[in-house]
């Protein structure tokens, strides 16, 4: 069974307001426009996501919701993707079960999961950018993915 891992870069967030923690940051307007067209992409895909991964920080679970609605599939939070390392990647790819999955998170540690596992150090994701890999188990290692398409919602 090969699995399908769709890495998401939270699309562009609002300025930080004084007294406002980074995590409560939400998407502005053009953001909110690019979640709903990285949906509609992905929505598209032959091994489209069957669940998506979330950090709990705003921006990125906003993303998650716009994306969800268009490719009509839940959305389970994960407040581990927040400021995570690469090892809590590692912990929750190592023991999906679903054949296609999205994650949503931030950089610069969402980049570096995704040219880890492509064994491809020039792979970044922009705001609202996702890369598709496809990869022959759920096994978190260098190289085990294979690039399927880098997708932007420009």
């Amino acid at each position: 069974m090969s699995c399908i891992l769709v890495l998401i870069r939270h699309a562009q967030p609002a300025e930080r307001q004084p007294g406002q923690r980074d995590f409560e940051r939400g998407l502005t307007t053009s953001g909110k426009a690019q979640a709903k067209r990285l949906g509609e992409k992905l929505s598209m895909l032959s091994g489209k996501p069957q669940t998506i991964i979330a950090s709990t920080a705003f921006r990125a679970h906003e993303t998650a919701e716009l994306v969800s609605h268009e490719v009509g599939v839940p959305v389970n939070s994960d407040s581990r993707l927040y400021q995570a390392h690469e090892t809590v990647y590692a912990e929750i790819i190592n023991n999906l079960t679903t054949a296609s999955v999205a994650i949503v998170g931030h950089n610069p540690t969402i980049s570096a999961v995704a040219a880890w596992l492509l064994d491809d150090p020039s792979v970044e994701l922009h705001v609202g950018h996702a890369v598709v890999m496809e990869m022959s188990k759920w096994h978190f290692y260098p190289g085990a993915g294979r690039l399927v398409e880098y997708i932007s919602a420009e």
